[in-house]
């Protein structure tokens, strides 16, 4: 052991005089001895690494690395990766290793960092696997980067993975569609057509953002174009047709409308905006044609509040078509909603209810009536003298004399007192049935669903007067408010520079779109859109920022890691880095004070004393600051001045801390000695003007 402490003093004599290699021969000396000295190891590889013989120092630092990561020093194993990076920042592995163990210890944003720089190795490679798996280390731990996401669902497709690039496609495109903003989708759409040209999803979704974001003439004539090469596709049927009804092109859309129930017939949705489309165009008798036709399909699929407003347009249009109103009163019978049905009499139409064929199809048949001599009548059949009798009778009672009786013979007397505890906890009564109401709602959910903002609104409005403060009709009036807000800026911005897709595309042989610009100016014009559409950290252009030297901020970061591993940045001699986590750490007010003098000593380190002056006087000017702290600070200051030779400077912040705390890093013996030295060379002037701060 005596013989090694003899090579270590003499190798530190040897640096001393600057002679590296003397010195290098007198380590590995030591290491002879005891090779588990990995202290002795580290200033090995310093040396070799002085020198320039980076691989000899690459080998001693891996082992130095691998020893402190196996006995759990994890923040000094990514000190030493992140020299050997420096050493050799082409080698992907010390990268990757510097990613695992900051995010290992929390350090988010070290490890986004890193990822970053690994992809950016592996793109230079063309390595897709290397990217992908990396893309999703950045997405694990960012899940909201959507740069990311766009990347990783492209490489994912350029390497055969087509339903995993599909999912992850459809995870941005609902994200961007939430936003509404066209442009971006645009963008996005363009690029993954390139991608994929037979994608006939992606070119139907373009198609829907036109539609959505104010420009349906545009995606008309995009979505026609579309359908002539796709016809048995349902899904552009959907979009064409909503487009000729924004366009008021009902004729069209009835047209297209019939192929789509063709090609779908189970299909109610598109049933419906058929009948509104034949109702636009007065084709009265074809739509009730229509509806009695699949009138069955409603009921069996419990929707049959969705035909219910057209036949009641059918009653005004058609009013001397008994049959609209025998349907009408098997919709009301089905839907419960019996002061309509008991209105509809009122007013006259009794003769248009016939009996068999109004019943709804899940209505009992009528009994019939047995007269006095017991042969079987309908009701239709009593006498006239029994009907006069009935109206003599109902014209003599009281309307407060009539009971209307709203309960089934069959039913189970209710509890009263079950009744009384039920309405103490009701809501007050709305005036409106929960049937009728529901009914409306759907009625109105309908309007929207079509884009007839207008008749939504109208709909809200009538039951907002009738129901006031309805959660449900309150949500679907903001609905509206947001979408109609949404479709007028989006129209400012984007109706004048949307030009159909298939126009641009017409002089291409496959007739696809495509974008002009290449797959890397198209993905690098999509991730900016991104970046600005999701307020990405202004550190991810084109997801390969890490050359810039800024790193992601991530809230929750463990700032006690941070502080520790600005330590052990600054052993290695990594002042830059270290003055990064130190700058992290401050954040952290159980840090604060510590991690600016010690971002300070890493300026003084580099000779960049400007900075560091700038960040304590910066700090001591503010008025949150305890004593102790303050001395703390005032103390680094005078290390500072006395490093500049500004011994006035100096000593004015070592006398602050003499006072306060004579006891402080020998604060005493400073001030003691700047003085005589001030003294002996005569700046008197300097020693003047000395005052505490």
């Amino acid at each position: 052991m005596a013989k090694k402490e003899k090579l270590l003093e003499a190798a530190q004599k040897s640096l001393q005089k600057n002679q590296l290699s003397k010195a290098i021969r007198q380590y590995e000396k030591i290491l002879e001895l005891d090779d588990k000295d990995f202290r002795c190891r580290q200033k090995l590889a310093e040396l070799y690494s002085r020198k320039g013989e980076v691989d000899k120092a690459l080998t001693h630092y891996e082992k130095v690395a691998t020893y402190y990561s196996d006995h759990a020093f994890y923040l000094k194993a990514i000190a030493v990766y992140k020299q050997m990076q420096r050493l050799a920042p082409e080698n992907a592995s010390f990268t990757l290793k510097l990613a695992k163990l900051n995010e290992q210890q929390g350090l988010t944003g070290n490890a986004l960092t890193e990822y970053r720089t690994l992809l950016q190795s592996y793109e230079a490679e063309s390595n897709l696997r290397g990217a992908i798996e990396t893309l999703g280390r950045i997405r694990h731990l960012d899940s909201d980067n959507a740069n990311a996401a766009v990347k990783q669902a492209d490489y994912l497709a350029r390497s055969g993975q087509k339903e995993e690039s599909q999912r992850i496609f459809n995870e941005v495109e609902d994200r961007l569609r939430q936003k509404g903003n066209y442009k971006h989708l645009e963008l996005f759409y363009q690029h993954f057509m390139e991608l994929w040209p037979d994608n006939v999803e992606v070119m139907v979704g373009y198609g829907r953002a036109m539609l959505e974001f104010g420009a349906p003439e545009a995606a008309v004539a995009y979505l026609d174009d579309l359908y002539q090469r796709y016809p048995e596709n349902g899904a552009i049927l959907d979009h064409l047709t909503a487009g000729l009804h924004q366009c008021s092109e009902f004729k069209r859309e009835i047209v297209c409308l019939h192929k789509w129930v063709e090609i779908e017939p189970e299909n109610l949705d598109s049933r419906l905006r058929l009948y509104d489309a034949l109702l636009q165009v007065g084709e009265n008798e074809t739509c009730f044609a229509a509806l009695e036709e699949a009138k069955q399909r409603f009921f069996a699929a419990e929707r049959v509040a969705g035909i219910k407003p057209f036949y009641e347009r059918l009653r005004e249009l058609l009013p001397a078509k008994p049959d609209v109103m025998k349907s009408l009163r098997a919709i009301y019978e089905h839907l419960g909603e019996g002061e309509k049905l008991f209105n509809a009499f009122s007013a006259g139409d009794e003769s248009a209810f016939g009996v068999d064929a109004l019943a709804s199809p899940s209505a009992p048949a009528k009994e019939t009536v047995r007269s006095d001599s017991g042969a079987s009548e309908t009701p239709e059949a009593t006498s006239a003298a029994e009907e006069e009798q009935n109206d003599a009778d109902f014209e003599s009672l009281d309307f407060d004399d009539i009971v209307f009786d709203t309960v089934d013979e069959d039913q189970e007397p209710l509890d009263f007192d079950t009744v009384g505890i039920q309405a103490a906890d009701a809501t007050p009564s709305t005036g409106k049935s929960g049937a009728d109401l529901k009914a409306v709602l759907e009625e109105i959910d309908f309007y929207m669903q079509q884009g007839l903002l207008d008749e939504a609104l109208e709909g809200c409005q009538r039951l907002n007067a009738q129901v006031p403060d309805n959660p449900e009709v309150k949500q679907r009036l903001e609905k509206i408010e947001r979408f109609r807000a949404r479709q007028s800026a989006s129209k400012a911005e984007i109706a004048p520079n949307v030009a159909p897709p298939h126009q641009s595309a017409s002089q291409n042989t496959d007739k696809h779109p495509r974008s002009s610009s290449s797959t890397e100016e198209s993905l690098l014009g999509l991730s900016q859109s991104l970046q600005d559409e999701f307020s990405l950290d202004v550190d991810i252009p084109e997801l390969a920022d890490s050359q810039l030297g800024i790193e992601t901020e991530i809230e929750d970061e463990d700032t006690e890691s941070a502080y520790n591993l600005g330590i052990a940045y600054m052993e290695m001699g990594l002042y830059s880095d270290a003055g990064l986590q130190f700058n992290k750490a401050k954040r952290d007010p159980a840090h604060k004070v510590a991690s600016i003098s010690m971002q300070a000593q890493c300026y003084r380190a580099m000779q960049q004393y400007e900075k560091a002056e700038e960040i304590l006087t910066s700090v001591l000017s503010a008025v949150d600051l305890s004593m102790d702290e303050r001395i703390v600070l005032y103390y680094e200051t005078g290390l500072l001045y006395e490093e500049c030779d500004r011994h006035a400077d100096a000593l004015a912040s070592y006398q602050v801390v003499a006072e306060k705390n004579p006891e402080f890093r020998e604060a005493r013996k400073k001030v003691s000695e700047l003085k005589q030295m001030l003294k002996t060379t005569g700046n008197n002037d300097d020693l003047s003007r000395v005052s505490y701060v």
